[in-house]
């Protein structure tokens, strides 16, 4: 993959997610709006560290960005442990790729 071609495009986006990220609301606020959507949403994250789940959603964003520009196999890595912590995705085997059910 030729990183060169996205390379500007991931420094806009981390650009902008940075002068988002300035004020520190976006992701409290994306979880405020969250929570506020139902009672079953409330209730599953009743116990959840919100300080980690931020740090680990926007952890999630640069890596998104960084495996879809440029292939990088420990953002894949990265992404594929948060997928079967989310129970949306089996383990691949050793070795092997496995998509998403």
């Amino acid at each position: 993959m030729k990183t060169e071609m996205f390379r500007p495009e991931i420094e806009l986006f981390n650009d902008s997610l940075a002068r988002c990220l300035r004020r520190g609301e976006l992701f409290q606020r994306f979880y405020e709006l969250f929570l506020a959507s139902s009672d079953e949403v409330r209730e599953k994250f009743r116990a959840t560290d919100f300080r980690r789940q931020r740090r680990m959603l926007q952890t999630s964003f640069y890596m998104l960005v960084e495996y879809i520009a440029l292939g990088w196999p420990e953002c894949e890595a990265y992404l594929e442990r948060i997928a079967v912590a989310h129970g949306k995705h089996r383990a691949p085997p050793a070795g092997g790729r496995q998509a998403s059910r």
